[in-house]
């Protein structure tokens, strides 16, 4: 029994209706997968990481229950374990995240052409660190602060918001 099986004859119900999963949910997964540069995925456990991640993001982030994304944390190891015997030891420990918004942006030289952007380039790549990203969400704060001006924003980044903020940034990055 797949984890498709699992997810259909535990969770859908006429209360959690959104719990219906398809093969469009499946591409969703692939799609996200496919964000990656090869040189971003260098082993075996980065790409479960990757894996795991884009799983949670397509069909654990539409739960709304912790005992229904707990639930799905353990079936899709359980079944993982089962099905990729030869990598058990390459499975992640801890959560982890994959976001699009961590490098710096280009500095011109001078002698780019009339079209080329200076915007930071948007490599689809694992968090390094929580204060890493923290650092960096503090500088996009200061960043805006510095060039809006009559808005001034002050947010405290503790680690739901930042997960919610990676969540969103896949979400608005995602071609549609």
């Amino acid at each position: 029994m797949g984890i498709d099986d699992r997810l259909g004859k535990n969770v859908a119900d006429p209360a959690k209706f959104h719990y219906v999963f398809n093969l469009r949910d499946l591409s969703r997964i692939w799609e996200g997968i496919l964000f990656i540069k090869k040189e971003e995925l260098q082993t075996v456990n980065t790409a479960l990481k990757l894996w795991f991640h884009e799983c949670l993001r397509v069909i654990s982030d539409r739960f709304t229950t912790f005992d229904d994304k707990d639930w799905f944390v353990a079936n899709f190891w359980k079944t993982a374990s089962q099905e990729l015997s030869e990598y058990v030891a390459e499975f992640p420990e801890g959560e982890t995240f994959f976001v699009n918004f961590l490098r710096e942006p280009v500095d011109p030289t001078g002698d780019e052409e009339e079209d080329f952007s200076t915007d930071a380039p948007k490599i689809y790549e694992e968090l390094p660190s929580w204060d890493y990203v923290l650092s960096k969400l503090a500088g996009f704060q200061e960043l805006f602060n510095e060039q809006i001006r009559g808005a001034h924003l002050d947010l405290v980044f503790f680690h739901d918001a930042m997960v919610h903020l990676f969540i969103t940034s896949r979400i608005i990055c995602t071609p549609r």
